[in-house]
């Protein structure tokens, strides 16, 4: 699994580390301070990836219009993503931009 970042203590998505630096290159940054995206434990929530939406457990099911089985015998929906994360500590990385 990658290793997530949220842009601030109080945002609510969390993206990969490469997500960040293109987004700090494109800004003509030289360096960003991230926080760690750090697995909860016990969360009564899980994130749906196909609506993008914070859903609690229990409300996926064979009814929702987006479920898409990962396999006929398992029966769990593939944007069911039950890892949710909440930010760790602040780290410091450096922009290398390239020049053309």
């Amino acid at each position: 699994m990658p290793k997530y970042y949220f842009q601030t203590e109080n945002s609510e998505m969390c993206y990969t580390l490469d997500y960040h630096l293109d987004k700090a290159k494109d800004e003509g940054l030289t360096e960003i301070e991230l926080f760690e995206a750090l697995p909860m434990k016990d969360s009564l929530f899980f994130w749906c990836k196909k609506f993008e939406a914070l859903c609690e457990h229990g409300c996926c099911d064979k009814m929702c219009e987006g479920y898409d089985p990962c396999n006929k015998k398992s029966g769990k929906c593939q944007f069911k993503q039950n890892t949710m994360f909440e930010p760790g500590k602040k780290v410091k990385f450096e922009i290398k931009l390239i020049l053309n």
